[in-house]
């Protein structure tokens, strides 16, 4: 995923995280290089988390981040 909006470009990565056990979607200022947010399945803890910096994010990149984490991670836990 990438999106402008209001002069930001935004692009979500997703990565996986062996320490935490899962896998989430992150979002960055892709002309900064900076984490902003992620959405993250914890497959130990059986829960999806939410993280973000202190920021002011525009709803509609957060609801692209969420559409996006449904369609290639999924809330399917993993043994």
């Amino acid at each position: 995923m990438q999106v402008t909006i209001d002069n930001v470009n935004y692009k979500a990565i997703i990565a996986s995280d062996l320490q935490r056990d899962g896998i989430g979607i992150e979002l960055h200022n892709a002309d900064k290089n900076q984490f902003i947010a992620e959405i993250f399945r914890n497959d130990k803890l059986r829960k999806i988390q939410f993280n973000s910096t202190d920021c002011q994010l525009p709803l509609e990149v957060l609801k692209q981040l969420i559409e996006e984490f449904e369609t290639c991670i999924g809330r399917e836990y993993q043994d």
